[in-house]
């Protein structure tokens, strides 16, 4: 798809526009204001990758907006992988096992699962991921752009 068939959407308001910019020269770049909220469509287009990469770890919207509907970005599949992996990571920790300070983290194993060789924390990890993925959703594009 060719960026004159792609669409492209303003960060702030959801709203469809033609193109996110303009390019008079090599460096000179004039951004596309959008036409229903007048703000600048997208502010992220002439920002660094580690800066885009910091408003996503900030959990800013427009940030998130930018990399799923203007950007690029065609590998969903990792980071959604990454992010389940890492909702499920940080509710393993924050399990009862971490919180109880007079448990003292060992590697026991239940008897009946002495010979499958599973460490039973490793296990309640892997049920916990189990459940993430089953319990996510899977939205479509719509779902980021803002129906006011």
């Amino acid at each position: 798809m060719s960026n004159s068939e792609k669409q492209f959407y303003c960060i702030n308001c959801g709203e469809k526009v033609a193109n996110l910019y303009k390019r008079y020269s090599e460096t000179v770049l004039k951004l596309s204001v959008c036409g229903r909220c007048k703000q600048i469509s997208d502010k992220y287009v002439e920002y660094d990758p580690v800066v885009i990469v910091i408003d996503l770890i900030l959990l800013r919207i427009m940030a998130y907006r930018h990399v799923l509907l203007n950007s690029e970005f065609k590998d969903f599949w990792k980071l959604s992988l990454l992010l389940t992996l890492l909702e499920a990571y940080s509710n393993w920790t924050f399990s009862d096992r971490f919180l109880n300070s007079s448990e003292t983290i060992s590697n026991k194993t239940a008897g009946d699962l002495r010979e499958f060789d599973i460490n039973l924390h490793d296990f309640k990890f892997y049920l916990i991921y189990l459940n993430i993925t089953a319990s996510t959703k899977v939205w479509n594009k719509d779902y980021l752009v803002v129906a006011n």
